[in-house]
């Protein structure tokens, strides 16, 4: 009797340690922004007067929310509603997000590996651009399955919920280096998303 409650009790902590480590990343990631001359020249001063230089990124189960360095809002998206909010200038637009794809994008696996923090990468490729993700720091793809702008759901789906850590983007004559200095995991107030909030934050 002993030895069978003992058996129960070792597989009760298994399977209690194999669902904490599966629970999925809520909380804010803050991502710099570096950009390059295709011969590795330095050019940020000159990007950054029009480019972000940073973003302030929160995400939490089917909604996440960024704000540029000067807290303006880059982008927001709710489950709810299926809604993506973008911000240019004072003009706020808001548009399906599964109402259209970028492209009929293919994803690859990377060769490259390298470690962002304390994660340890993998990379992802598609054309133009690769990505770096740890699986440590991972939502659940399926509250995100309606997300097709930007091939959101579909880079979601290859990670199995990996977020990028990284991200090299060659645009024509330079290219962009996104690079996350921090990872805090946090509880986040639904209000977080909340468009009214935060056009009323302001």
């Amino acid at each position: 009797m002993k030895h069978l409650l003992f058996c129960l009790l070792f597989l009760g902590l298994f399977f209690c340690q194999k669902v904490e480590g599966q629970q999925y990343f809520e909380g804010y990631i803050h991502y710099t922004y570096e950009y390059f001359t295709l011969e590795g020249e330095d050019i940020s001063n000159q990007k950054q007067e029009f480019l972000p230089k940073e973003q302030h990124y929160y995400i939490k189960e089917g909604n996440y929310v960024a704000f540029d360095h000067d807290g303006e809002l880059m982008q927001l998206y709710n489950q709810g509603g299926n809604a993506y909010y973008y911000q240019r200038g004072e003009i706020l637009y808001k548009m399906d997000a599964g109402s259209w794809l970028q492209g009929e994008e293919k994803y690859t696996e990377g060769k490259e590996k390298l470690k962002v923090l304390k994660y340890r990468c993998k990379s992802v490729e598609k054309e133009g651009s690769v990505t770096f993700y740890s699986k440590k720091v991972r939502v659940d793809p399926a509250s995100f399955e309606s997300h097709t702008f930007g091939n959101w759901a579909r880079y979601l789906d290859f990670t199995n919920g990996a977020l990028a850590l990284k991200i090299v983007n060659t645009h024509g004559d330079y290219y962009q280096v996104i690079t996350a200095s921090k990872v805090v995991p946090m509880k986040l107030d639904d209000e977080k998303f909340d468009l009214d909030k935060i056009l009323g934050a302001k």
